[in-house]
């Protein structure tokens, strides 16, 4: 190659693409070490001048290249000069005189599992927007014609700038039936120290070139891949996708036994599952799909029969919204009403989208094992998966956990079955802004009701009861489940004139933790690890929050190079995910518990509540309360703010005094000195799990307490460590932040701080006492706020007599 036909590179990039330095080989790493958008597909041609092409089936149009004739963008023909800019417009105005005259772009093309060869060369590539131009030949191999993938390799000399790349891309048929190749893309990329990139069909890091990528079948039927995921509803789809954006080289395969859209229960969310979402990149495509906007519940639970509202945000602040709206600000405090047909599958989508295998219709029939080692699945065509990591989000199901032996154990006397169907047409019990309601949470004698609105017409509603209890009735399901809405005056208004769908369902809601999460090379995520009572609606965001935990362990696992062994930190990622799920489904058992209890409105179920409250060791003062809920502690949560059951604690007092009809009262309110203490306390490391790594945190740990040294409460022990009155600690914490911020913001910096030593307090961080000389601090115990207060929407019967009136 002479310095005279040397090309330079002209880089163009697709639209809505950020410009990169087209001489740096990093920038084809980054676009095709993952999946492809579909900008970028349609520009992924070949211009072939001299080449004589062996055809096989005939060429078939492509939604992903342009229309026959269109020349590429960028680059010149070798043996041109780039600069010259009046030949090029000749060419240019000659090609679209005559097309014929013009360059041929051939479209590589799949048709019934067999690919066009190009039996010589080609003279230019462009891969992406970035066109390589090469003043030689570049022949062109195509390997291996297979039902479901084959591989284009394409040889050097191409040059990118004045850098030599030698590049082996992917053509794979994502759905082979239809025949129509959907999916370019490098799956596996690395670069040598000399700076040449290349695209490989095997692990970056192993040396063999026989390892099959997923979805390529070979004989024997085996798939190898680096991570194998029993399940796609939310707990596989949210662990497949932040897998596969923070580790675009791994090898994801999603196995599901169902065909997507089906119906599940489980449709209310709580605000952090919105983070997830717009973590995993989803979150247009959810709030385009139009689910009702959740800001908080209403509920007919507690001694008081009178209802009340639990708010996420403001309605005032909502009903200025108008949707679709970006993930911020005000959004960031609400949640999902979700119909779960459409939900999962824009998930389980999502995930296929980023770069994951997904197989539906798939059962997993056997788990091949070795000790406590998953040597592989088998599947029920026979074929054979085998992973470095294997996941079990299947739920209740526990195909992983059942076959690895793990056992679970109850972890309450609260054992419920939940009996539902759909409505078409139930009238809402309140519309705020654009789409925004309450779910309504209403207690009868013997069980409570769910109203749930999953769009303009339709509505989720259950009936929730003690199992022994609907022994003891003797009825069917659709008999219990009718009377029960029939028995409810405002349940019985929102569906006077909506038509069930017919089919009631019913599954018990049994209360249980796995006795372990994992084992040498397989996890449990979501409500395969454990399960609480849907009281709470915390069900979803367990298995999101700890599906996205599981992903960053993964991701960090990976790293290992196989023939060395295991990550160096293996243990203490596989036991900081696993212990993290199991404190949360405990602690939010232990909420659930203290929910039923305390419920006046159960006047058949007094034994049983009362049962629950012994065996659980639960006094009904709000003092002994709290400290019985504080044993969990309050940094299950979140390891920056203290929070339980997803109320931060300001909340949980005001919760507390709802369901028992007494005040609490604050520590702080009593005490004005504060001395920390961490006696016997061990320095740990824990995971904080941000941006898609794990970075290590230092904690004190003192039995089954942890007091995390980020966040809030980094900001408390700071303090504390050089002050221990109370006044100055709160001009001290002022000062950090720079004056109070928003006074009337539940996450104000002075509030947070508050409810972080409340939490210190209780967990025994911090020891307190009184002195009478010197100043207190004195908390406001308001009856009502924003968040927590006395329902007063208009009663749906009475709105409807008087429209009809």
């Amino acid at each position: 190659m002479t310095a005279d036909s040397r090309r330079q590179v002209v880089h163009r990039p697709a639209v809505g693409w950020e410009s990169r330095l087209s001489s740096n080989p990093a920038w084809i790493m980054d676009r095709f070490g993952g999946r492809v958008p579909r900008t970028v597909r349609r520009r992924l041609v070949v211009e072939d001048r001299s080449a004589s092409m062996v055809q096989g089936p005939p060429e078939r149009q492509s939604p992903f290249f342009p229309p026959s004739g269109r020349r590429p963008r960028g680059g010149g023909t070798p043996g041109s000069s780039t600069n010259s800019g009046a030949a090029d417009s000749t060419r240019r105005r000659a090609a679209s005189k005559n097309p014929r005259q013009g360059p041929r772009i051939n479209r590589f093309q799949a048709v019934q599992g067999r690919f066009f060869a190009f039996e010589n060369r080609c003279s230019r590539i462009t891969i992406a927007s970035t066109t390589f131009v090469s003043s030689a030949p570049i022949p062109v191999e195509h390997a291996l014609p297979a039902p479901r993938i084959g591989w284009w390799r394409v040889r050097s000399p191409l040059r990118r700038a004045d850098r030599e790349v030698d590049v082996l891309f992917e053509l794979r048929e994502a759905k082979p039936p239809d025949g129509v190749s959907r999916r370019w893309g490098g799956r596996r990329c690395s670069r040598s120290p000399e700076g040449v990139l290349r695209f490989l069909p095997t692990d970056p890091r192993s040396n063999s070139r026989s390892k099959k990528m997923v979805g390529m079948s070979g004989t024997g039927k085996v798939i190898e891949c680096d991570v194998a995921i029993i399940g796609g509803g939310p707990a596989g789809s949210t662990t497949a996708s932040l897998l596969a954006k923070y580790r675009p080289d791994a090898n994801i395969l999603v196995l599901e036994k169902e065909k997507f859209p089906r119906d599940h229960v489980g449709e209310s969310q709580l605000p952090a599952i919105s983070g997830i979402i717009h973590e995993m990149g989803c979150w247009d495509e959810i709030e385009g799909a139009g689910f009702p906007l959740k800001i908080g519940a209403t509920y007919r639970w507690g001694k008081n029969p009178e209802l009340w509202n639990f708010d996420f945000a403001a309605p005032s602040d909502v009903e200025k919204l108008v949707r679709p709206t970006p993930y911020e600000g005000l959004r960031q405090l609400t949640a999902f009403q979700v119909d779960r047909a459409v939900y999962d599958e824009i998930l389980l989508n999502h995930a296929e989208h980023l770069g994951a295998e997904v197989r539906q219709e798939t059962q997993v029939v056997e788990v091949l094992r070795e000790g406590d080692r998953v040597e592989g699945l088998r599947l029920g065509d026979g074929t054979t998966v085998v992973a470095r990591y294997y996941v079990d989000a299947t739920g209740h199901v526990g195909t992983l956990r059942r076959k690895m032996g793990v056992e679970t154990k109850p972890e309450t006397k609260l054992q419920n079955v939940a009996i539902w169907d759909y409505w078409e047409n139930a009238e809402w019990a309140i519309e705020i802004g654009s789409g925004a309601t309450r779910v309504q949470v209403m207690s009868q004698a013997a069980g409570w009701i769910w109203f749930i609105p999953l769009g303009p017409t339709r509505t989720s509603i259950g009936y929730v009861l003690p199992k022994d209890h609907y022994k003891e009735l003797g009825k069917s399901v659709e008999d219990c489940y009718h009377e029960a809405i029939a028995n409810d005056e405002r349940i019985s208004a929102l569906v006077r004139n909506a038509t069930p769908r017919g089919m009631v369902e019913a599954t018990k809601d049994w209360s249980f933790t796995a006795s372990r999460g994992h084992g040498e090379n397989w996890f449990l995520v979501g409500e395969s690890i454990g399960f609480a009572d849907p009281i709470l609606a915390a069900g979803m965001t367990l298995a999101h929050t700890g599906a996205r935990e599981l992903a960053y362990s993964l991701a960090e696992l990976l790293d290992a190079d196989p023939k060395d062994g295991e990550h160096e930190d293996a243990e203490w990622l596989k036991n900081s995910v696993s212990d993290a799920q199991l404190r949360r489904v405990r602690q939010h058992i232990q909420f659930a518990d203290f929910w039923y209890a305390s419920n006046g409105q159960f006047t058949d179920l007094q034994d049983h509540c009362a049962s629950i409250a012994k065996e659980s060791g639960i006094k009904m003062s709000p003092e002994a309360a709290w400290r019985w809920l504080a044993q969990g502690g309050f940094t299950n949560e979140s390891s920056s703010t203290p929070a339980l059951g997803t109320c931060d604690l300001s909340s949980l007092k005001q919760v507390l005094w709802v369901l028992t009809d007494k005040k609490g009262d604050w520590a702080l309110n009593k005490n004005n000195v504060l001395k920390l203490n961490l006696r016997n306390a061990e320095r740990r490391m824990m995971p904080i799990y941000t941006e898609g790594r794990i970075e290590r945190e230092e904690c004190w740990v003192r039995g089954q307490n942890r007091l995390p040294l980020t966040g809030i409460f980094k900001v408390v022990v700071d303090v504390l460590e050089q002050e221990t009155r109370i006044d100055r600690i709160h001009k001290l914490i002022l000062e950090y932040f720079g004056g109070p911020g928003r006074s009337n913001s539940h996450r104000s910096p002075i509030k947070l701080a508050v409810q972080a030593m409340e939490a210190m307090i209780n967990e025994g961080w911090i020891t307190a006492k009184i002195d009478k000389k010197a100043p207190s601090m004195t908390i406001s115990r308001p009856e009502e706020n924003d968040f927590i207060h006395w329902n007063r929407d208009e009663d749906p019967a009475s709105r409807q007599d008087a429209e009809a009136g």
